[in-house]
């Protein structure tokens, strides 16, 4: 697809998301094809903050956006609860929703946990449990970015901030996030003693709601809320699809021990970091315990298994009716 292509496609889903959201706000109707959907969607939420969802990535949603999806999705299609799911407990003449959240974030706890409640909607929630920390390597470049000097020099790679959101790429536009995606525990504790000689830690803790983990406490209150359960993202969010054998098995063996510990329940589901994993990895899965593998995208690529169960990302960025319309869909575009 050329670049004209591209433009004219862009602009024509932007009338129609217009039109959508003044049909909506003039008549309170929703698009045809969120009545007629069916079928079972799995969606993927990560951060939800009170508010500036998008100063550090483009993966949060705001508070008040979140409760108007809950709201709509309430109101047109069947939400289900983990057992429903895991039991094949649908409805078959309206569209089935799953909600989950991935990475395990305390704002999860502090933000999308009560509003979940407020409107009785079911929810799961993948968590990372890092050896020895509270963030994630990947948030903690995340926030870099949002806070680091214009240009920067990590681990011998010059990066330039640019772009929509002013993040850091190298020359080639490759982000410092997905170069940096495949580094192992040393490397990363490398490139993370850099950033911190020049971003201290004291600043990335004064925005602690963008990047801190759940702790025990709160991850065991969601998983003894009924409605509500708690699944592994491994232990700190590596690309299982490109690791070792042998630090994949201890990633996925481990979280599903710790976190198991921490709630009192058999950990059987698994949403798979970046949705990226392989034969290998499918068989260390069944090896250590899960039944359930969640992937990223609602259509899986080309080699992707048909045990790997697919997902659907929200669009943080386009409104309430809009993200149903597509979430009917299925897609974005």
């Amino acid at each position: 697809m050329n670049l004209l292509d591209k433009g004219t496609k862009r602009l024509k889903r932007g009338l129609h998301h217009r039109f959508n959201d003044a049909r909506f706000l003039l008549t309170g109707k929703v698009p045809l094809e969120v009545q007629k959907a069916r079928g079972t969607v799995v969606l993927v939420y990560h951060g939800v903050v009170p508010s500036d969802p998008f100063r550090f990535n483009s993966r949060f949603i705001s508070t008040a956006r979140f409760e108007q999806h809950l709201v709509l999705l309430r109101k047109y299609f069947h939400l289900l609860t983990f057992q429903d799911f895991e039991k094949g407990f649908v409805s078959t003449d309206r569209l089935n929703v799953l909600i989950t959240f991935d990475d395990g974030y305390r704002n999860n706890y502090d933000n999308a946990f009560p509003v979940l409640r407020k409107h009785k909607i079911p929810a799961v929630f993948f968590i990372c449990r890092p050896a020895g920390a509270t963030w994630l390597f990947n948030d903690v470049i995340d926030l870099f970015s949002g806070l680091g000097p214009r240009t920067v020099t990590i681990n011998d790679v010059k990066f330039v901030k640019g772009g929509r959101l002013s993040r850091y790429t190298r020359q080639d536009g490759t982000s410092m996030q997905h170069h940096f995606q495949n580094l192992g525990y040393d490397g990363r504790l490398k490139v993370m003693d850099e950033v911190f000689s020049k971003v201290p830690t004291e600043v990335f803790k004064s925005h602690g709601e963008y990047i801190e983990l759940l702790n025990d406490w709160q991850i065991k209150q969601i998983a003894e809320t009924p409605g509500y359960a708690v699944g592994s993202h491994t232990l700190s969010h590596v690309d299982l699809g490109s690791s070792e054998r042998r630090t994949a098995y201890t990633e996925l063996a481990e979280s599903r021990k710790k976190i198991g510990q921490i709630t009192g329940t058999d950990i059987t589901a698994l949403a798979f970091p970046y949705g990226r994993y392989n034969a290998d990895i499918l068989n260390i899965c069944r090896e250590t315990g899960y039944r359930f593998c969640f992937g990223t995208e609602f259509q899986p690529a080309g080699g992707a298994s048909d045990s790997v169960i697919p997902r659907f990302t929200i669009n943080p960025f386009i409104s309430a009716v809009n993200e149903l319309c597509c979430i009917s869909l299925r897609s974005h575009d």
